[in-house]
């Protein structure tokens, strides 16, 4: 059987949420045929609960107490935020295709450099860059050239190579390496 590329590759939200012991990546797909209809089971399901449909979904704003003070997440226990999230799963689950995820441990190896260079030391943030990259290939086998991704933006700085870079910028499809040099497309 022969590979056929779709027609209409789907769009796809990736984010990370960093615990204690663990680094979880998700990556929701959606046919670009169902991006609206998503984006109002999205908006129902936290209007379900009384929070404004332009709040953001941040684990660490909805599902920590102190983490919900100050945000529209306040005035929600814990349980209700649980039982929005497994309802809102539930939804979406009719609309979408079957999720990706990568785990990781919260602590790597130090990892050996070459020709004497320090060792590269990984900070949770940078094995989260190991997280997003795993979901990738298998988006990219599963769904071709051309998937639209979107990654929730994190301005955090994190030692990448001898130099700082923003988290959001190593761990897209394309990977700005060296600011000198053209990026590198993973999807190509």
């Amino acid at each position: 059987m022969d590979y056929q590329q779709p027609s209409n590759p789907p769009w796809t939200y990736v984010d990370e949420s960093i615990k204690a012991n663990v680094i979880v990546c998700g990556a929701l797909i959606v046919s670009i045929e169902k991006v609206v209809e998503a984006e109002m089971t999205l908006q129902q399901a936290k209007e379900s609960v009384g929070v404004s449909s332009d709040v953001t979904l941040h684990c660490s704003k909805m599902f920590h107490p102190d983490g919900r003070r100050g945000t529209a997440w306040a005035h929600l226990e814990a349980a209700q935020i649980n039982a929005m999230v497994f309802n809102l799963c539930r939804d979406l689950k009719k609309i979408v295709h079957r999720p990706l995820v990568s785990i990781f441990p919260t602590s790597w190896p130090t990892a050996p450099a070459l020709d004497g260079a320090p060792r590269i030391s990984l900070s949770d943030k940078g094995i989260a860059i190991l997280a997003y990259q795993a979901i990738f290939p298998r988006l990219t086998l599963e769904y071709g050239k051309g998937v639209r991704v979107w990654i929730d933006p994190d301005s955090t700085m994190i030692p990448w190579g001898n130099q700082k870079r923003q988290a959001h910028y190593t761990r897209a499809v394309s990977m700005d390496l060296d600011p000198d040099r053209p990026h590198i497309h993973l999807n190509q």
